[in-house]
């Protein structure tokens, strides 16, 4: 289900209604969005579209190779837009490159509960639990992710590599002295 607040998805919606002749639904698309926007910061559609841009700045720093840039541009379109799963999964990717695993995992419980349908954050808290070492945590995002996505590749893989990893510790153990 689309968020409404999430102001270039909604666009997109528009866009791609206007793109397949259904004039109709794409005006009715865009009249929600624009109804009672007021064209200041309180405005969640100049909200939505400030923190967008801050986000594709954040994009430019991370190819420039500058995270703590990147990572202040996300926080600031956070900051604008917390109800944005996408803003706080990109920020909780960059902190899990830097080895801040916790400070991902806070982000990705925020991505999560803004949009529990949204399996891209499920899968990488997934991989966060992993690098904590709570593999039955992994678990448990990873299959949260299926239950959104049942086609999800990644989550699917990752699945697999743990029960691999399980089956094989558990066919080297050593049996009990008695």
């Amino acid at each position: 289900e689309l968020n409404p607040k999430y102001t270039e998805a909604v666009l997109n919606l528009a866009i791609v209604l206007a793109d397949r002749g259904e004039y109709e639904a794409a005006r009715a698309a865009y009249e929600r969005l624009r109804s009672g926007h007021s064209g200041t910061m309180s405005d969640p559609f100049v909200r939505g579209r400030i923190a967008n841009q801050h986000a594709d700045l954040a994009t430019s720093y991370i190819d420039a190779g500058c995270l703590p840039e990147a990572i202040t541009e996300l926080q600031r379109a956070i900051d604008l837009c917390p109800d944005f799963p996408d803003l706080h999964t990109r920020l909780a990717t960059l902190y899990r490159e830097q080895g801040n695993h916790a400070l991902a995992r806070e982000h990705l419980s925020c991505a999560v509960a803004t949009n529990p349908r949204y399996a891209p954050a499920h899968v990488l808290m997934g991989l966060t639990m992993m690098s904590l070492g709570a593999p039955d945590r992994a678990v448990a995002a990873f299959r949260a992710a299926l239950n959104v996505d049942p086609g999800n590749k990644a989550a699917k893989m990752h699945l697999r590599r743990i029960e691999e990893n399980r089956n094989t510790r558990g066919s080297r153990r050593m049996p009990a002295v008695r």
